[in-house]
């Protein structure tokens, strides 16, 4: 398979990089040959590769020094400071004045990282030699034309961010059992096909369409896995399904379309506790509930995106903002409230990370207090959690609250019971007890009661 050569960079060193073909012997371009006689050391990127023995064999023929770069993978922590120190060595060697062999599985051009790194650098003269991939088989296998839309990609990029990638995927690199799990569940959850191609063009190649989101081989996945998922959703294409849905029901629903912020914020505000109430639920659900409660937690939080997505295109129509302006300033938010994720920050305890948010918030809302935005229209349980929760996040203890037990109980009637009471109230806060969460477990509890109580009374 002889064909031009891609020559990106004129500099001091230089380096030719051809592929191993996808598998078998028989798909290894012979024409490589003529590159080992023409250079003064091969490197070989790894030998777990079906071709790398008949490839060696040739460089042995010729009496080439050979480098193996097995060990990196080894000894080094991560992919990145693999293909960090092979393009190093690399670079290394050819600027010394010796002309270089860099050999990779399959192709080149397609999922290979180090020559990416090796064309980018301005200084090395670099000549890409073309072969053939694993993507040349899947197409015939598959029976696909990828002209007619198929995105190529990692797994482990696929895995990080499935939210920039939808339609007909073809997954590369699914090397490992863990990845394979996770990609088959990332599948299920967006209802798509699964064919797994494993060793396409060997003798034990196989190509299963999958059931039940189970890796259908007793072979393990390996380096030579690829899986090609049909009609993939990503979890943002759903989102913008139901944000088009809001769109044209407020063009076309009379309800819809006579609604303001003002007159849905009752809406909103029902769905919020519509939500706790839900939560509740499954807190205290048996395991044979449990499908049901999730049934009903799910419903209601998407009622209350209806009513994000509703106000969200309330304020595009007067030119405020949409939905996409929420979510990015919302994303900057997190991450600039997170400086010990996204940033050089220490933070190792819940604590810290909360002493963290208050300082940070408070400097990105410009605010002289903690207590600015606070809304005064708060459940007084939940005031009561919020106030405690800032007055912690800027050092307060317990002691310096409690201490004014008998300051708040002068204020009741029976101060004795009002100390008490307050005293508990900080003591169950300071032990991370939800208050309110308490008040309306007991209050559904004394429902119960009253039902009960009723139906004796009146059977």
């Amino acid at each position: 398979m002889c064909g031009p050569t891609n020559v990106l960079k004129m500099g001091k060193g230089k380096v030719d990089i051809v592929g191993l073909g996808p598998g078998s012997n028989g798909l290894l371009d012979v024409g490589i040959k003529e590159q080992i006689q023409g250079v003064d050391l091969v490197y070989l990127r790894t030998s777990r590769h079906p071709s790398a023995e008949t490839f060696l064999s040739w460089c042995r023929g010729f009496e080439k020094e050979v480098v193996v770069l097995d060990q990196l993978y080894e000894s080094a922590e991560s992919f990145d400071q693999v293909y960090e120190e092979i393009v190093k060595r690399v670079v290394k060697e050819a600027e010394s004045g010796r002309s270089i062999l860099y050999a990779v599985p399959g192709s080149p051009s397609v999922g290979e990282r180090t020559v990416v790194m090796l064309r980018n650098l301005e200084d090395l003269n670099v000549e890409v030699h073309p072969s053939l991939s694993v993507l040349d088989l899947a197409w015939s296998t598959l029976n696909l034309d990828p002209i007619d839309g198929v995105t190529v990609v990692d797994c482990h990029d696929l895995l990080t961010d499935a939210s920039r990638f939808t339609g007909s995927i073809f997954v590369m690199q699914c090397y490992s059992a863990d990845l394979v799990n996770e990609l088959m569940t990332l599948a299920e959850e967006s209802d798509s096909q699964v064919t797994v191609l494993y060793h396409l063009g060997l003798a034990e190649e196989a190509v299963r369409v999958v059931e039940g989101y189970r890796w259908p081989l007793p072979s393990e996945p390996d380096h030579l896995t690829s899986i090609f998922l049909a009609d993939f959703q990503n979890p943002s294409s759903k989102l913008g399904q139901l944000w088009e849905t809001i769109r044209i029901l407020r063009v076309q629903c009379p309800w819809d379309s006579e609604q303001t912020h003002q007159s849905l914020s009752r809406h909103l505000l029902e769905e919020s506790y519509e939500v706790v109430e839900a939560i509740d639920e499954m807190t205290v659900a048996t395991n044979e509930e449990m499908d049901v409660a999730m049934d009903h937690l799910r419903e209601e939080l998407g009622d209350i995106l209806i009513q994000v997505l509703f106000h969200s295109n309330l304020a595009r129509e007067s030119g405020w903002f949409s939905i996409e302006d929420v979510a990015s300033s919302t994303d900057k938010k997190l991450k600039f409230r997170h400086p010990h994720v996204f940033g050089n920050v220490q933070a190792t305890t819940a604590a810290e990370v909360v002493a963290n948010w208050e300082q940070l918030k408070r400097v990105e809302k410009s605010r002289s207090s903690v207590l600015e935005g606070l809304s005064a229209d708060l459940p007084s349980t939940l005031k009561a959690e919020k106030l405690y929760r800032k007055f912690k996040g800027l050092g307060g203890s317990l002691a310096l609250l409690t201490s004014h037990s008998d300051e708040v109980a002068s204020l009741f009637d029976d101060a004795k019971s009002a100390s008490s009471l307050y005293v508990a109230a900080l003591e169950a806060l300071e032990s991370k007890v939800d208050l309110d969460g308490v008040f309306r477990r007991l209050s559904s509890v004394i429902v119960e009661a009253v039902v009960t109580l009723e139906g004796e009374i009146n059977p």
